[in-house]
């Protein structure tokens, strides 16, 4: 596999579903020169939290932070971001959160969306303009300390973006990035945290249900699910810790993937199962550690991207020395 094609689908695949980098199966070539490009980055942020100690109705603890961004890439114009934060907390036999985000977004295309070297899979776009949008988020944290310091926390989201920045194949099979004028996206995220048996145990389950639509104008596209925004995503964990060692058992479901603006043509869903072993000592003020892994425990053939396939089991052995 190429190294410029490498370094793209795991960038891709850090874009798209937030992964950390894993190794992925295909063809490419060097790298072309895109010349030297130069950005300034001001940015400045400002905010005030008001507190309410002992309020009247349930809640012992009330905020309302407002607070402001301004930023200025030196290759587009500057822009301010508000955001307002409200938080309520109640504390008993259980911890009790309420929180809520009401912001304006702005992103502006990075270095690789505007310049990554045309190969033969994939190229930046300089004609891109920064994304912006308006996000609301409510949600709420309930921990009971009496139940092994069970936390759960659940988070419903509407996200409406203008210029949305979307990497995708275009006509002649390379992937690039486009600006899309208009989308909507919404659903939950539930997270789960347990620690039954204190630090020596601990689980964690996280799933996201969520709805990307594109909200453009072409009749062909509107209203159909943006291209590899999966609508279910679904980790769980655990943990096992004695001394210095620590085992971890992971296992990783992402739904069906639309890979075609219209809508059809999609990828299956797949559950991958990764496992690792660790053990870390002190020893002359220095800390050593040796980790052993195992990903995709049960060999399973799939593919993040089309036409990129992951490789079967994989086996990693690291050690490592922090000063």
């Amino acid at each position: 596999m190429g190294i410029r094609r490498m370094e793209f689908l795991e960038y891709l695949d850090r874009v798209l579903y937030g992964n950390a980098p894993r190794k992925l199966v295909g063809l490419g070539k060097d790298i072309t020169d895109i010349g030297k490009k130069k950005r300034n980055n001001h940015a400045a942020y400002g905010t005030v939290t008001l507190f309410w100690r002992e309020f009247p109705v349930f809640f012992q603890e009330v905020s309302l932070t407002p607070a402001l961004r301004y930023d200025y890439p030196s290759d587009f114009t500057p822009e301010l971001s508000p955001k307002v934060t409200l938080t309520l907390k109640h504390t008993s036999w259980l911890s009790l959160s309420l929180i809520s985000h009401l912001t304006r977004s702005y992103r502006a295309p990075t270095f690789n969306d505007l310049y990554w070297p045309k190969d033969s899979f994939s190229e930046g776009n300089p004609n891109l303009v920064p994304e912006t949008g308006i996000n609301w988020d409510a949600g709420l944290s309930f921990t009971f300390p009496s139940l092994g310091d069970l936390t759960l926390t659940g988070n419903y989201f509407i996200n409406n973006m203008e210029n949305l920045i979307l990497w995708a194949p275009g006509a002649d099979g390379l992937w690039r990035p486009n600006n899309i004028s208009k989308t909507e996206s919404y659903g939950i995220e539930t997270a789960t945290r347990w620690k039954p048996l204190g630090e020596y145990v601990e689980l964690a389950f996280d799933y996201m249900y969520m709805v990307a639509l594109d909200k453009s104008d072409s009749k062909a596209t509107y209203d159909k699910d943006l291209i590899y925004r999966p609508r279910n995503k679904f980790s769980a964990t655990l943990t096992l810790r004695f001394g210095g060692v620590e085992m971890n058992a992971l296992d990783h479901y992402v739904g069906k993937r639309y890979t075609t603006a219209s809508n059809t043509k999609s990828l299956e869903a797949y559950n991958v199962v990764d496992a690792n072993i660790g053990y870390s000592f002190w020893m002359a003020g220095l800390r050593f550690s040796a980790k052993f892994e195992v990903n995709n425990l049960t060999d399973l053939s799939y593919f993040p991207i089309e036409g990129s396939p992951v490789p079967g089991r994989e086996f990693r052995f690291t050690v490592g020395v922090t000063i």
